[in-house]
C-alpha cells in the first residue's frame, strides 16, 4: 500500500503470501495455530525441557486462537451466503441490491462504490457461489530421535545460524525466512506479528 506500506495480497486481502495460493494459505496457516497450541507439545513429549518450554507458548496461544477461528468461521459462512466469484478475474464479489446486471469493482448503474476488480460485466446468477474454506487438519508430527532426523540441504537457521535439523518452519509472509525446531520453541524469539510457517518436515 502507498499510503501505509504494509504489504497484502490484493486478491484475498490477507498479509501477502509467498509460495502458497489464496486457498492454501488459510488452510497453512489453521495448521499453523494447531501446531502452536497442542502439537508442538506433543512433537517434543520425550524431552522433558523442551516440552515444558512448548506447553507455556501453546497455553498462552490457546484463547487468542479459539477467538480468531471463531471469528473466521462466521466470515466464511457469511461470504458464503452473500458473496460469487467474478468469472473473469476470481475475485469475490457481493451484491448489495439491484440486478443481476454486474460489474467487478464498481456499482453498475452508478459507477460509485470504487473497488479492486477487473471492471467486467457478468450475470449474477451466473456466477460460481463462493465455497467455504476448511479449516487445516490437526497438526500431528511424530517425534524422531535425534540421530535419525533428516538435515535440509542449503537451509540455515535465521535466528541460531545453525544447519537445519529436524523441522524447518518457513514464514509465509516472510520472501525468506526460515528458523530450525528449537528456535521455534525458544519463547525468547519473537518473529513479526501477525506471520506464520509453513513446517516442512523434508
Amino acid at each position: 500500500c502507498p499510503l501505509c506500506d504494509l504489504n497484502f495480497c490484493t486478491n484475498c486481502l490477507r498479509t501477502y503470501h509467498y509460495r502458497t495460493t489464496c486457498t492454501e494459505v488459510r488452510q497453512l496457516e489453521d495448521a499453523w495455530r494447531t501446531w502452536t497450541v497442542s502439537g508442538r507439545a506433543h512433537y517434543w513429549r520425550h524431552d522433558k525441557e523442551m516440552r515444558r518450554k512448548a506447553q507455556e507458548l501453546g497455553d498462552a496461544e490457546r484463547k487468542r486462537v479459539e477467538a480468531v477461528r471463531k471469528a473466521e468461521y462466521e466470515d466464511e459462512q457469511w461470504k458464503a451466503a452473500n458473496c460469487r466469484h467474478c468469472p473473469h478475474c476470481d475475485r469475490l464479489v457481493n451484491k448489495l441490491e439491484g440486478c443481476n446486471a454486474m460489474r467487478c469493482g464498481f456499482d453498475t448503474d452508478t459507477k460509485g462504490n470504487v473497488q479492486s476488480g477487473c471492471r467486467t460485466a457478468f450475470d449474477w446468477n451466473k456466477a460460481k457461489p463462493y465455497t467455504p474454506v476448511e479449516a487445516g487438519a490437526n497438526v500431528t508430527i511424530t517425534a524422531i530421535p535425534q540421530n535419525e532426523k533428516k538435515r535440509h540441504p542449503s537451509w540455515k537457521c535465521d535466528e541460531c545460524n545453525k544447519d537445519i535439523v529436524g523441522l524447518r518452519f518457513s514464514c509465509v509472509n516472510c520472501e525468506t525466512y526460515s528458523i530450525c525446531e528449537r528456535c521455534d520453541a525458544d519463547e525468547r524469539i519473537a518473529h513479526t506479528p501477525g506471520h506464520f510457517s509453513e513446517i516442512v518436515e523434508r
